[in-house]
C-alpha cells in the first residue's frame, strides 16, 4: 500500500511538473547555493496518517521557525528549523489528533531541492472508537521539498515526508 502510494505520487508529480522544476538553474555547486533568509515557514500537509496500527485520511498544519541559518555542517548549506505539526486524522471507527514538535534539519542541494530529516516528538489524543487514549512517542521522518517559484512563479514549496506515523505530501509558504 505505501509503495503504491509513493509511485502514484511520484507520477502525479512528473505529470503537472514543468520539466525545468528539476534542472539545477542557480549556476551554484551542489550543496553550495545561497542560504535562504525567511525564517518562517506555514504549510499543509495531507495524506496516510497511522495511529495504534490503523490508517486513515489526515490534514496536518504546519510552521516552522528557523534556529540557525548555518547548522552543524559549515561545509555545506544547512538549516535548522522547530517546527510543529498539528490536525485531524479520520477513520470509519473513530478520529484522533495527531501532533508533532521536532527539530528539523534541511539540506540545501541547490534553490530547487531540500532534503531534510526530522526528529522530536509525536503523539495524538484519540476517539472513543480508538478507546480515548493519549499518546506520546518519538518521531523520526525524511522529506524533500520542492520550490515551484522557477517552474511556476508561485512563491511556494512542494512537500512530501514519510515517516512511520505519516506519509504526507503538501505545501508550504516561506516569510
Amino acid at each position: 500500500m505505501k509503495s503504491t502510494l509513493i509511485a502514484l505520487a511520484m507520477i502525479l508529480g512528473l505529470t503537472f511538473f514543468d520539466s525545468r522544476a528539476f534542472a539545477d538553474v542557480s549556476g551554484y555547486e551542489p550543496w553550495k547555493s545561497p542560504l535562504s533568509e525567511k525564517q518562517i515557514q506555514l504549510g499543509v500537509m495531507t495524506g496516510l496518517g497511522v495511529v495504534n496500527n490503523t490508517g486513515g485520511f489526515t490534514i496536518l498544519g504546519t510552521v516552522a521557525k528557523k534556529l540557525l541559518n548555518q547548522g552543524f555542517a559549515p561545509e555545506i548549506n544547512n538549516q535548522v528549523y522547530m517546527e510543529a505539526h498539528g490536525g485531524a486524522l479520520t477513520v470509519s471507527r473513530g478520529s484522533a489528533f495527531m501532533f508533532s514538535l521536532h527539530l528539523r534539519w534541511n539540506f540545501t542541494l541547490d534553490d530547487q531541492w531540500i532534503f531534510y530529516g526530522l526528529g522530536g516528538v509525536g503523539g495524538n489524543v484519540t476517539s472513543k472508537g480508538f478507546g480515548e487514549q493519549f499518546q506520546v512517542l518519538p518521531r523520526f521522518a525524511a522529506g524533500a521539498l520542492l520550490n515551484l517559484e522557477h517552474s511556476m512563479q508561485l512563491p511556494l514549496w512542494l512537500r512530501g515526508e514519510v515517516s512511520h506515523e505519516l506519509i504526507a505530501a503538501g505545501i508550504m509558504l516561506p516569510f
